[in-house]
């Protein structure tokens, strides 16, 4: 860019002409006309630099906005994709982990930070309750499509529920092809005592969960359930897909470490 200006404030000179032609041709004052040159020549160099600045200005703001303009469409390309969704032909361990401060037992159990919030929005009937919202954005282990299962307390009253490690004791079901419901998760057992425990859900309270959107060559209707000795509590159905194998597979589960109380 610099050559090019270079040139263009050369050839404006150059028309402008010299103090040298000046003097011989004008009968005023010599020492005006070299003033008066010189002061033309410096409005001129600074017109042209100026006008090179503001082309230089806006071809960098249109490149600017250009890129700009690719970014936000990268970005937002990028969160339309869709999520996988999780597709596995095992079932896996509980995973539905809370906690409260009116947690009863003997101690040393697993904790957890999920605690439990006011309810937004209650049920018209008064009860315990499992809803589940199936489209949220939620993702499960932060990578997978999720559903948005949610424990309230619509009650006047707290309510506890039997706990290991923080681990509630709540599942997915799938309707299998004899219409009979099963579960396609499992919930392990501790051999340490400390691990249980029972959690308290105050009375207009809830907890929030994050669950996986199963994907599989079988497509049924699925369900929440908790599993409590006063009587088990289900959430309404909704349709989605496993794999067969789900409904009885399971890996086999090392201990972590000597800490780690479970065996399956």
């Amino acid at each position: 860019r610099i050559p090019a200006v270079g040139a263009i404030v050369g050839t404006i000179l150059d028309r402008i002409g010299s103090p040298r032609v000046s003097l011989w041709t004008s009968k005023r004052n010599p020492n005006t006309i070299v003033e008066e040159n010189r002061v033309k020549r410096q409005r001129t160099l600074w017109l042209v630099l100026s006008l090179s600045l503001a082309s230089g200005l806006t071809s960098a703001c249109a490149h600017e906005r250009g890129t700009g303009q690719r970014k936000r469409a990268t970005t937002i390309a990028h969160q339309q994709k869709p999520l996988p969704v999780l597709n596995i032909s095992f079932m896996l361990r509980g995973y539905f982990f809370a906690f409260a401060k009116t947690s009863v037992g003997i101690g040393g159990y697993g904790r957890s930070n999920n605690y439990p919030v006011p309810i937004r929005h209650r049920p018209r009937t008064p009860g315990v309750y499992l809803a589940v919202d199936t489209k949220t954005d939620k993702r499960f282990f932060l990578k997978f499509q999720a559903i948005r299962v949610t424990l309230g307390n619509s009650t006047d009253r707290m309510v506890y529920f039997r706990a290991q490690d923080s681990r509630l004791s709540i599942v997915q079901e799938a309707l299998g092809r004899d219409g009979r419901w099963r579960p396609i998760e499992y919930l392990p057992h501790s051999f340490c005592g400390n691990s249980y425990h029972r959690l308290g859900l105050p009375a207009g309270y809830q907890w929030t969960f994050v669950a996986p959107r199963y994907h599989g060559s079988f497509r049924t209707k699925l369900r929440i359930r908790l599993i409590k000795p006063s009587g088990d509590i289900v959430s309404d159905a909704f349709w989605g897909s496993i794999n067969p194998a789900q409904f009885s597979v399971k890996r086999p589960y090392h201990p972590r470490n000597v800490m780690d109380p479970y065996t399956n």
